[in-house]
């Protein structure tokens, strides 16, 4: 079997990590193999994209979420995953979800196996994504329980990348951009915000390649104290 690394990038809305309602089922039509994931519930912020890789009898399909929010609400859809090119045989598909938001967590969704009778002519993939079907439930975001920073993804980046942070109780939040020499670049919040997870999009378009810092700064509204949450991430911009 030819080694292939394929990354299908395209918008999923709806739905959380409840894997126990996924169906994965195999088609093969000819020498196209179409691996079908249905009754997929997650939140409807979620947007994925599918890194696909194989190695002599095993595919690999990770659904990778790449949200910047998360909604409250829950929705089912059906996927499908369609390849061409590969040599006839016994195959295994193992497929994974990795979800960002609330929390960095990969699910083993489960695995199908087929046999392809017929060798493709050229390695080939296509995706394919139903519309949403009516929302089956309404899932309350998780409380955050403590100010914290997360590292941003991607990184390195060209040219955005999303910084995710959480606050567990109302804030003055201050995220900006630093050089290696301390020199304030950009300003991404400057406000007072409800507690939650939140992200934010950087965009490093205007700059040049190199390492930055991103640094937070969260400060409770109406304590006492005057003490405040500080953190700092290291970018790397590659261009």
């Amino acid at each position: 079997m030819r080694w292939f690394s394929i990354v299908l990038a395209f918008l999923l809305a709806r739905a959380t990590a409840d894997a126990g309602r996924d169906t994965l089922f195999v088609v093969i039509d000819h020498d196209t193999v179409h691996i079908w994931n249905a009754n997929v519930d997650v939140n409807c912020a979620c947007q994925f994209v599918f890194d696909v890789t194989g190695s002599e009898s095993l595919i690999t399909i990770v659904e990778r979420d790449t949200a910047r929010a998360h909604a409250t609400c829950v929705c089912r859809f059906d996927l499908c995953v369609s390849l061409t090119g590969l040599e006839a045989g016994n195959y295994r598909a193992d497929v994974y979800r990795h979800f960002f938001l609330p929390y960095d967590t990969v699910i083993y969704v489960g695995s199908t196996t087929f046999d392809l009778g017929a060798s493709g002519q050229s390695m080939s993939l296509r995706g394919y994504q139903s519309p949403c079907l009516p929302i089956v439930s309404i899932s309350e975001q998780p409380a955050a329980s403590s100010f914290s920073l997360e590292q941003n993804y991607p990184n390195p980046f060209n040219p955005t990348t999303v910084i995710r942070y959480s606050l567990p109780v109302i804030s003055h939040v201050t995220l900006k951009v630093f050089n290696v020499l301390g020199q304030e670049i950009l300003t991404l919040v400057d406000e007072v915000e409800e507690s939650g997870y939140k992200s934010v999009e950087f965009d490093a378009g205007g700059l040049a390649s190199g390492v930055y810092f991103c640094r937070l700064v969260a400060r409770h509204q109406g304590a006492e104290s005057t003490a405040s949450y500080v953190q700092t991430k290291k970018l790397m911009i590659m261009k």
